[in-house]
């Protein structure tokens, strides 16, 4: 298990060491690359509600032309381990600078084996900075994408 002032270490990202944070590696792995490509953070955090998931899109834009595109997948629904997950929500919060910074948003409910998809612009406009997604289920993925605009 890497926590996450260790991914802090290895990505060059600093400040970031008071969420708490926990990356679950799979047995025998000792690196750690989401399979797409993302950081997937599951929350350890003694005082979290079992069933919780934490995502950190490190960072967002919708300024200079760009828009961040995002995706959190519900990946509780695999026949391959079993895996049987539950239908949920989760909470958005905005970090950094534009007239969103500070503020949050819930997503619409999230079903096992579907993906919710946004952009930066949809959910708030003007920000440059940060995501930190709770979701209120288990085995929550996150993925972005910097998108530039056509003009």
């Amino acid at each position: 298990m890497m926590r996450l002032k260790d991914m802090v270490k290895l990505a060059g990202i600093v400040s970031l060491a008071y969420v708490c944070l926990t990356i679950v590696l799979p047995p025998g792995v000792s690196g750690y690359k989401s399979r797409y490509g993302q950081a997937r953070v599951n929350s350890d955090c003694p005082n979290n509600p079992p069933n919780t998931t934490n995502l950190l899109f490190k960072f967002v834009t919708n300024q200079a032309g760009f828009d961040t595109g995002l995706a959190i997948a519900n990946t509780g629904l695999d026949p391959i381990y079993k895996t049987v997950g539950t239908t949920g929500t989760c909470t958005l919060y905005f970090y950094g600078d534009g007239p969103s910074a500070g503020t949050s948003l819930v997503t619409p409910p999230i079903a096992p084996g579907s993906v919710y998809t946004t952009t930066v612009s949809n959910v708030a406009a003007g920000l440059q900075g940060y995501i930190i997604a709770t979701c209120n289920f288990s085995y929550a993925e996150g993925s972005q994408d910097n998108l530039r605009s056509r003009s």
